[in-house]
């Protein structure tokens, strides 16, 4: 073997691309490792079978074409696309560069094929001219408005309906975050990356702010599109304007609530029931003992301890059914919410250590202020803070963290390690007098709640048995 020949072997064999002679019949005569790996067979497999044997056969005529005008000498070479079937089953998309190859004498010996997988390409240009057919009925559409969304959501393109159905330009909203014309009640559940971990396909119902301060409820048929390493590449959203439909279905609620309200009585004296069996049990036990006292004074003054434990349970159900039934006067100021955290974490840092609890923060590095009342704000913090430590009898770990999720919101999570709390128990959450602890009123989720919403926040709560429980607070900043 000579040096030119040496180089080509070296060559063919070690090229990225797949290489290949192949006899005028179609026989693999030669293949390299590159092709062996494309198309998942081994060498061995290749040399004792014929390209058309894994040729898709509608592309086979187009292949028999060009061999044939080669052999004829109308052409020496070639080039053009065709489909494979992969050992597995599936497809594999090449471009075959080939030239005949000829002895000395004119007759042909075989072809020389250099292949390339093309797959991704392909159906990157496929998926790409769906976007524009789909780009084009979407941009006649009155009723969608087709959205482009970068991975940190802001407005890329939007279709010429946005106009008219939200009476923006479109250069007035590209570029800028779409959260921002969010309603603040649907922030937490529309700007959440998490959303596209279980799939890229989504259907989410929200409210956008239209150009006259109006909200317009959409349902959002949102893909993501993803590059090669899976990162997320844009977003895709097909918003569709059902605001009649939320319409309808908020006078069908309203007439329901009506067929409702004629039950409420029953739901009132269900609840004073509530009500006057926890007052009056501590009030019994007040009342045996003072008895009790009258006559062994001083030999049971222990029994003081019990009176004030149980006088001061009915000031707790007392203090709170008053938080809310009655308005509140509200001091509202700037504070920044980090320094409020860490009072209240100061605060129970004693009782989490004797729990054996550990309480880690992760907050923003500059201020965070919101306009709140601070003390309100405080109870919330100290009531779950507190609801998280009680729930891990065995010790374990607290994470708070303060994010600023975008510019107009400011989202506070408390997560435990705790027992948790099953769908019924969660579903139960913030009824009066529901509690997992002997000694709770489960009135202080409640009055957590009502403080939240009064500062035009929102709550969402996740919650599995034996892992912990997730607490997650936005507010206007």
């Amino acid at each position: 073997m000579n040096q030119n020949e040496s180089l080509f072997v070296h060559a063919f064999n070690h090229t990225p691309i797949g290489m290949a002679l192949v006899a005028p019949d179609g026989r693999w005569l030669k293949v390299n490792p590159a092709l062996c790996d494309m198309f998942g067979y081994s060498e061995q497999e290749l040399l004792s079978s014929n390209f058309q044997a894994i040729t898709i056969e509608e592309d086979l005529e187009l292949d028999f074409e060009m061999i044939r005008e080669a052999l004829e000498g109308k052409i020496d070479s070639y080039t053009f696309e065709k489909r494979h079937y992969h050992q597995n089953g599936n497809i594999v998309w090449v471009s075959i560069s080939s030239s005949l190859i000829r002895d000395e004498h004119g007759k042909p010996l075989y072809f020389l094929s250099q292949t390339e997988d093309i797959t991704v390409r392909k159906k990157t240009t496929v998926q790409l001219r769906h976007l524009q057919k789909l780009s084009e009925l979407i941009s006649e559409s009155e009723q969608d408005i087709l959205i482009y969304l970068s991975p940190d959501f802001i407005y890329q393109y939007v279709s010429p309906s946005l106009k008219s159905i939200l009476g923006y330009e479109a250069e007035e909203v590209v570029g800028k975050l779409a959260v921002d014309f969010l309603h603040p009640d649907d922030f937490l559940k529309v700007a959440n990356p998490d959303i596209f971990q279980k799939s890229d396909v989504n259907t989410l119902t929200c409210r956008i702010r239209h150009k006259n301060g109006d909200y317009v409820w959409f349902e959002n048929a949102v893909k993501v599109v993803r590059n090669e390493q899976g990162e997320i590449e844009k977003i895709l959203n097909i918003a569709r304007d059902i605001t009649e439909r939320m319409k309808v279905e908020e006078e069908r609620i309203h007439t329901q609530q009506t067929i409702i309200n004629s039950e409420k009585l029953s739901i009132v004296g269900q609840l004073a029931a509530g009500i006057a069996h926890e007052i009056r049990n501590p009030l019994t036990a007040v009342k045996g003992f003072l008895k009790l006292l009258e006559r062994q004074m001083a030999e049971n003054l222990h029994y003081f301890e019990i009176l004030n434990s149980e006088i001061n349970r009915i000031e707790l159900i007392v203090n709170e059914l008053l938080i809310l039934a009655k308005p509140q006067v509200i001091n509202y100021q700037k504070k920044d919410v980090c320094n409020t955290l860490e009072h209240v974490i100061a605060l129970l840092e004693s009782q989490a250590l004797l729990k054996n609890v550990i309480i880690h923060t992760k907050f923003c590095e500059d201020e965070v202020l919101i306009h709140c009342d601070e003390n309100q704000l405080k109870q919330v913090f100290i009531n779950f803070i507190q609801n998280s430590i009680e729930s891990m009898q065995n010790g374990g770990e607290i994470l708070v963290n303060v994010a600023r999720n975008q510019k107009s919101f400011i989202s506070i999570t408390i997560e435990d390690q705790g027992c948790g709390l099953s769908e019924e128990q969660l579903a139960k959450l913030g009824q009066p007098f529901f509690s997992t602890k002997e000694t709770g009123t489960g009135l202080g989720f409640m009055v957590s709640k009502k403080i939240i919403e009064s500062h035009n926040g929102t709550l969402h709560v996740t919650s599995k048995v034996n892992i912990g429980t997730k607490i997650e607070m936005a507010f206007p900043i």
